[in-house]
């Protein structure tokens, strides 16, 4: 059974600045894919969250393929909150 969603105010924004960037880079059709595969990623892991890597702080990654993100969130009971979405380029604890 799939686990509800809760995003984090990073997470959203984070969301809005990679469909912001592929639209004004490349294609509104771009950015909907961009969008689309990062909400087929969060179905994914809402479905088996505990699969996916772990990271060093109690956050779990999902690295995605198609599109060089990857979607750090946290499982706590029935919820799977979406953390960021973060270019894989980055480092998460880096300040």
């Amino acid at each position: 059974m799939a686990k509800k969603v809760d995003w984090s105010a990073r997470a959203l924004a984070d969301l809005g600045s990679i469909e912001e960037y592929y639209a004004l880079t490349a294609s509104t059709e771009m950015a909907a894919m961009a969008r689309e595969a990062i909400f087929a990623g969060i179905g994914r892991l809402c479905v088996l969250p505990a699969t996916f890597r772990k990271g060093k702080h109690g956050e779990r990654q999902y690295v995605m393929r198609r599109f060089p993100y990857t979607i750090i969130y946290r499982e706590t009971g029935n919820i799977v909150r979406i953390v960021r979405v973060m270019h894989q380029a980055r480092k998460y604890f880096n300040r």
